[in-house]
């Protein structure tokens, strides 16, 4: 992984005549100086409606008839507007309040960020510094971003940008399910983290504990440890219910295992659900000792039937697990395949050029948007006062 980190740091640098420079050239169609790629901006014609209606105003005079007046010809009386310096000063404030009120409207950005890498956490300090070494990224600016989010994060904050930089993102980036579209050139210089060590903590509930404890002994692998655990009746990640009573409401779990001799008690569950909840299909008794979750004994393997619960997911086991130990690891691993997840593989180095018609993400408000809230505020402000002013002289 060091060595494809390295061949395409190199790679990069020797193709800024070549492909690199294609990378830029494509760079071309990244978002200017400032974005304006918002319909808000198609308002900015309404800046001329108070430029109009200043134009239109006209002072209001008194008439005050006087007694020589008769013996003057008549005469058609004409009114000119001087503008004072109050009223231009009225004016510039209040077309500059329509221009700011669309520009947060439109979200506008401006790109500040050049060349710079994203550090994922827990990157190996050397190893990052000896990639970069005298490569076109040795003197860049470093950003952490989330971990698990670099990809979603330079998403959300590519508009503050350049046209023409480039990103390196460094560290164990999670391989996505599509390739990726940018406005700006990115390298993934990957690096696998060391797998963490996963526990899961079991609450066991059946009358032959031991027997549970030697099949979690049996299902631990290197990366995830099952733990028995008597004080995670808390918050356990997986209960194991092996008593025919039915468990009481105030248990919750991630997952259920439900044993053979507990199928019966799933049904009691779910009856118990509906019946709280006034649901009008739900008996009028809970279901007898002879009734199972429909599709218990039916399936293959050792997972006979899935019923979601108040409590959480249930598994119904096609046979008790625990006389069975060496079925153990695939219990175990179809636990963490089909219900907690697999752990995301890391993605290969590679580099991304940049696709001037990438979508933009505008879920996140640019940093702009509270000082133009603030300078909102101020302009509302003065034209009031002004506009106080201006009647009163």
């Amino acid at each position: 992984m060091e060595e494809g980190g390295c061949a395409l740091l190199d790679g990069h640098h020797r193709g800024a005549g070549g492909a690199g420079a294609a990378g830029l050239a494509a760079a071309g169609g990244a978002p200017s100086m400032i974005e304006l790629a918002s319909l808000w901006w198609w308002l900015l014609p309404l800046v001329l409606v108070p430029i109009w209606l200043h134009r239109q105003k006209r002072a209001r005079t008194d008439a005050v008839p006087l007694a020589t007046a008769q013996f003057l010809p008549g005469a058609q009386p004409q009114v000119r507007r001087v503008w004072r310096w109050q009223d231009w000063l009225l004016l510039l404030v209040r077309c500059l309040l329509l221009v700011v009120l669309i520009a947060w409207l439109a979200d506008i950005t401006l790109p500040w960020r050049k060349d710079a890498v994203l550090v994922v956490p827990g990157t190996d300090g050397k190893w990052l510094q000896g990639q970069l070494h005298a490569g076109p990224f040795a003197d860049a600016q470093r950003i952490a971003v989330p971990d698990g989010q670099a990809l979603e994060w330079f998403a959300q904050h590519e508009r503050e940008w350049t046209r023409g930089a480039r990103v390196l993102i460094a560290g164990d980036v999670a391989m996505p399910e599509q390739r990726p579209r940018f406005r700006h050139e990115v390298l993934l210089m990957t690096r696998a983290a060391p797998a963490a060590r996963i526990v899961r903590r079991v609450l066991i509930e059946s009358d032959a504990p031991a027997a549970w404890q030697r099949f979690f002994t049996a299902a631990t692998d290197g990366s995830v440890q099952y733990t028995p655990d008597g004080a995670a009746a808390a918050a356990p990640d997986l209960i194991v219910w092996d008593r025919a009573a039915p468990p009481p409401t105030s248990m919750k779990a991630s997952l259920w295992w439900f044993t053979p001799s507990a199928h019966k008690t799933v049904s009691t569950v779910v009856w118990r659900a509906a019946h709280a909840a006034g649901s009008e299909s739900a008996p009028a008794r809970p279901p007898g000792e002879s009734a199972r979750v429909q599709g218990a004994g039916q399936g293959q393997g050792a997972l006979a039937a899935v019923a979601d619960l108040p409590g959480g997911r249930a598994w119904l086991l096609a046979q008790d697990a625990a006389t069975d130990p060496a079925k153990a690891a695939g219990l175990v691993e179809a636990a963490e395949r089909l219900h907690f997840g697999v752990q995301p593989y890391t993605a290969p180095p590679v580099r991304l050029d940049a696709d001037p018609r990438a979508p933009v993400d505008t879920t996140r408000q640019g940093d702009l948007r509270p000082l133009l809230l603030m300078i909102l505020a101020a302009l509302f402000a003065a034209e009031r006062i002004l506009a106080h002013v201006s009647r009163r002289s």
